[in-house]
C-alpha cells in the first residue's frame, strides 16, 4: 500500500494562519515583555517588542504586526492614548489589551476604543496566546 497525501482537512490542522504571524507586544516591564516574547516565539509567531506607547506606535506603522498585545500603564503616551492613534491613524490591526489596571472604565473605553480582547493580568500563556489566535482570525 503506498501513502497518500494529507487531505486539504488534515493541512489546516496544523494552524498555518499562526505560523509566522508577526505579533508586537507592547510592554514596559521586560520581564513580562520577554517571559510572552520567548513563549510565542517557540508558539511559531515572529515577536517584537516596544517599551512605551510612542515606540509601539511607531511600530505598529513600521513593522506592521498582525496582531499587538498592549499594555495600558506605559510610560509617556498610555495604552488608551495608543489605541486612540491607532484608530485616528487607521491602523486596521487586531489589539489585544493585557494589562493589571482595568477598572470597568479602563475595559469600557479599550473597547469603544476597538481592542479585540480585554485581558487582566497575571495571565497564563495560554490564555494570551488563546486571545491572540482569536484576533488573528
Amino acid at each position: 500500500m503506498t501513502p497518500h497525501a494529507p487531505t486539504p482537512l488534515q493541512r489546516v490542522s496544523t494552524t498555518p494562519r499562526r505560523d509566522r504571524a508577526k505579533v508586537l507586544i507592547v510592554e514596559d516591564d521586560s520581564d513580562c515583555s520577554q517571559g510572552w516574547s520567548v513563549w510565542l516565539r517557540h508558539r511559531g509567531f515572529a515577536v517584537s517588542a516596544a517599551m512605551d506607547g510612542t515606540s509601539g506606535l511607531e511600530a505598529i506603522e513600521t513593522w506592521g504586526p498582525d496582531v499587538v498585545v498592549l499594555d495600558i500603564r506605559l510610560p509617556g503616551m498610555d495604552g488608551l492614548e495608543v489605541l486612540h492613534e491607532a484608530q485616528a491613524r487607521g491602523f486596521r490591526v487586531p489589539i489585544v489589551v493585557a494589562s493589571a489596571e482595568l477598572s470597568a472604565q479602563t475595559k469600557h473605553q479599550a473597547r469603544v476604543l476597538g481592542a479585540e480582547a480585554v485581558l487582566a493580568k497575571p495571565l497564563s500563556f495560554e490564555h494570551l496566546a488563546s486571545a491572540i489566535e482569536t484576533a488573528l482570525g
